[in-house]
């Protein structure tokens, strides 16, 4: 079933919020939560930048690619939009807000 366009565009912001909130945001309580999923430790060179290393980089992978962890969390989305469509557009309205007020913002700020 293809939803009609405005949940289509609901579902897309709010799998594009999720897929940031997960893979890249600074949250603290999320960025813990990633660093201690994929092992992420800092490392600093002495003749240049410090750098990431991962004990599981396959899944830091995976949560750092959009095409990736994107597809995966869109058809979480999806599937919950198939069973429930009314309470997943409810928890996706922020969701997507948020994701429209960071798009804009990206594109206004200089």
């Amino acid at each position: 079933m293809i939803p009609a366009p405005w949940v289509s565009l609901v579902l897309a912001l709010a799998t594009y919020r999720v897929v940031r909130l997960i893979g890249w945001d600074d949250l603290p309580p999320i960025q813990r939560l990633r660093d201690r999923a994929t092992g992420a430790q800092l490392v600093g060179n002495v003749n240049g930048p410090s750098e990431w290393r991962y004990r599981r980089p396959l899944l830091a992978h995976f949560l750092h690619c959009a095409y990736c962890q994107g597809f995966w969390t869109g058809l979480v989305v999806y599937l919950a939009w198939l069973g429930e469509p009314s309470w997943t557009l409810y928890a996706a309205a922020p969701f997507a807000l948020n994701g429209f007020v960071g798009i804009v913002a990206r594109r206004l700020d200089p």
